[in-house]
């Protein structure tokens, strides 16, 4: 049975404003599965847009809602040898990261972009 969020729709993309939120998401739970940890989303952390999802401990099971199962499992099998290898990622993102919305005004597709460290749109080389 599949158990995906009954609103999912493969290939349309999101409305501009909710990419920020689901891009906050991804990261999140991409950072939890390489961490190897297994939690629920806390409530406080409000950036968590997916609310449904919080309850879920599994970050892989989260990401099941909501991205590409193609995409997905892709990343799973290039991932395999970091998981076989029993190392941990121990993400610290604090507030140095910086999204960008990219493309809403030129009418492309929505992207946005993650970036830690020095920002091109307003640190100088």
């Amino acid at each position: 049975m599949n158990d995906r969020h009954a609103n999912d729709h493969w290939g349309q993309q999101p409305a501009p404003d909710s990419a920020r939120g689901i891009c906050f998401c991804l990261v999140y739970d991409l950072c939890c599965w390489l961490s190897t940890g297994r939690r629920a989303v806390p409530e406080e952390l409000e950036e968590y847009t997916l609310g449904w999802l919080r309850a879920i401990d599994d970050p892989r099971r989260r990401m099941d809602r909501y991205v590409n199962p193609a995409v997905l499992n892709s990343w799973e099998r290039a991932l395999q040898p970091f998981f076989a290898s029993g190392v941990a990622l121990e993400p610290e993102l604090g507030e140095s990261g910086s999204f960008h919305d990219l493309g809403l005004r030129s009418g492309a597709l929505p992207q946005s972009l993650l970036q830690h460290g020095i920002d091109p749109y307003t640190d100088s080389a």
